[in-house]
């Protein structure tokens, strides 16, 4: 019996080498441990070392062929004497679920052949069943630890030891994560997206493009531009947006005339301007986001040149005003005189001019629409 068990776990270990080949990841572990020995051995506790040869198929599943060995003193001093060798084959079951993880913890279980070579009496051969828990900590993506702990049953003396073993592993080969599976392209699937020509209602999608059950390129966000031309992934439904699937902008402008007058050839407003220019400001602090742009205009009256320098100074006078009575930013006021430029009615009569000489707050703010 003892024979052909050993020829079935070198069969068992080249089938798994063989029928895995490249899907996981092979180790080799010189090993150092300490066998407790049952007390009807008549063998003291001692140390044990050898070295395994492990194959880890996937995150969950490995296995690994170990050769262990050890010189046994007798528990009474001159007497029987052994050297004990012991060949394993375990298979372990990973409880983590991560590749990633430094540390994993296993249980294990498994068959073996063990040999007492006594001085006193003859050879002793033991087909063995080892179960017990283990981890590996990793160091790096080469070099990692494992610790075991196993009962050892021997089922022809129906004895059972204690084995504790600490191992130093290094990977073999690759360590580099596997590439992912990609399936077959579907027959009659023209540009390879999986779609079979018959259901693809988008028949040229480009290659590489995230497709629908249609065939189609995806529209996560629904804003009616696919995912693989779309700038703004997230858009809410319904926002308009241009063709890089973005929200478009658009200037709303909006004009408040102001009421307020000058004194002839001045900057200096008169006494009616505070309820007009109070109206500017109201509106600013309404909308925060907004600039404006304050205005000043004049009629045709004298020398079109000093005109425009006098409703340039008629706007800065209202921004004064903004800014050091209604505490409005400066920086949200533009100042601009366009003199003669923009009249609203006839310079021919004095109520024509008088609506000429004026000054406005147009507003402006992007917005989406």
């Amino acid at each position: 019996m003892k024979k052909p068990l050993f020829t079935a776990l070198m069969i068992s270990l080249s089938s798994v080498a063989a029928a895995t080949e490249n899907a996981g990841q092979w180790y080799v572990n010189p090993t150092l441990g300490y066998q407790l020995s049952t007390g009807d051995r008549n063998l003291d506790d001692d140390v044990v070392y050898g070295i395994g040869a492990e194959y880890q198929y996937n995150e969950t599943w490995g296995t690994e062929l170990k050769y262990l060995q050890g010189s046994m003193n007798a528990d009474v001093t001159g007497s029987n004497n052994a050297d004990m060798k012991h060949l394993i084959l375990e298979g372990m079951y990973y409880l983590n679920s991560s590749a990633t993880d430094k540390f994993s913890p296993y249980l294990a279980a498994g068959l073996g052949h063990a040999t007492y070579d006594y001085d006193l009496t003859s050879d002793q051969e033991e087909t063995t069943a080892l179960f017990g828990p283990g981890f590996r900590y990793k160091f790096d993506d080469r070099w990692s630890s494992k610790v075991d702990l196993r009962f050892v049953h021997a089922f022809d003396d129906n004895l059972t030891d204690g084995l504790l073993t600490f191992a130093v592993s290094y990977a073999l080969g690759s360590t580099k994560a596997k590439k992912p599976f990609v399936a077959a392209p579907v027959i009659g699937d023209d540009d390879n997206d999986g779609v079979n020509n018959t259901k693809d209602q988008c028949a040229n999608t480009p290659k590489g493009v995230s497709v629908d059950p249609t065939g189609c390129a995806l529209d996560s966000d629904g804003d009616g531009v696919t995912d693989n031309k779309d700038q703004c992934p997230d858009t809410i439904k319904g926002t308009k947006v241009d063709g890089n699937g973005c929200a478009v902008k658009s200037v709303h402008i909006e004009t408040i005339r102001l009421d307020v007058t000058f004194a002839t050839n001045s900057d200096q407003l008169t006494d009616n301007f505070t309820a007009e220019i109070e109206k500017a400001a109201q509106f600013m602090r309404k909308f925060p986001a907004v600039t404006a742009a304050i205005e000043g205009h004049a009629d045709n009256s004298g020398n079109a040149e000093l005109n425009k320098k006098l409703s340039q100074r008629r706007a800065e006078a209202v921004v004064s005003v903004l800014v050091n009575e209604f505490g409005i930013d400066a920086q949200r006021l533009s100042p601009k005189g366009y003199g003669e430029e923009r009249p609203t009615a006839s310079n021919d009569t004095p109520s024509g001019r008088q609506e000429n000489r004026r000054v406005e707050a147009v507003f402006e703010a992007k917005v989406i629409k």
